[in-house]
């Protein structure tokens, strides 16, 4: 879906997620984050240094509430506090990475292995808890940079993405399919270029997540 959000004088942006959002952000006890390291080194602080600079009079929000090592259960857990005390204009969800991985690198934990099914339903259950806030969300599919698609942990990863597709396309939000335009992005540039470990990635990789979230808003003059 090409649908494109506004985004007006003084509103505020929320980003929500796992370690790839957070990447390595500061907390702090009030909002003077961006005094220091409050929004990562990754493409929230690109996306709060593009739209600052571009509009400083625009009195934007920007506000980084990804965690690192979280799974859809943990963003529930806590979407009172970061969301709807938070009251954001727009939100920018990309979950589902540990989803994945945990059942891979943590076999012998399966009380915290989510199934497909479970990532499905707990999509479900935070795009109905976000839109009582805002109906502006925008949802990015989880992805991981391995040429290889047969290697078990892409095929996963490939599952997972398509299920945030789905889910998004019910409730007819916008996806930015990263697991698609990073393959793309592949068939020019080595994957160790975009992300040195498969899944977090370097600043040319949060580069291209930054150009793809900006390219869905429209900001009022």
């Amino acid at each position: 879906m090409n649908k494109r959000y506004t985004i007006n004088q003084g509103d505020t942006i929320l980003f929500l997620g796992d370690s790839i959002t957070d990447a390595g952000r500061e907390r702090f006890d009030n909002d003077k984050i961006d005094y220091m390291n409050g929004f990562g080194w990754g493409f929230v602080n690109l996306i709060h240094g593009y739209l600052y600079a571009s509009y400083p009079s625009h009195g934007f929000k920007i506000i980084n509430k990804g965690n690192g090592g979280e799974q859809t259960t943990h963003v529930i857990a806590r979407l009172e506090q970061d969301v709807t005390q938070l009251s954001p204009n727009v939100v920018i969800l990309l979950i589902g990475t540990n989803d994945v991985w945990r059942n891979f690198d943590a076999p012998d934990q399966p009380e915290i292995h989510i199934s497909p099914e479970q990532y499905r339903q707990n999509l479900h259950t935070i795009l109905d808890r976000v839109k009582e806030t805002t109906e502006q969300i925008l949802v990015m599919t989880p992805f991981m940079l391995e040429p290889d698609t047969s290697i078990p942990m892409r095929k996963a990863m490939d599952e997972y993405a398509q299920i945030a597709r789905e889910v998004a396309a019910e409730y007819a939000l916008p996806v930015i399919s990263l697991d698609k335009i990073f393959d793309d992005y592949m068939q020019h540039l080595d994957w160790q270029d975009l992300a040195p470990d498969h899944i977090h990635p370097s600043n040319l990789g949060h580069t291209v997540i930054a150009m793809n979230i900006l390219e869905q808003l429209d900001i009022a003059l």
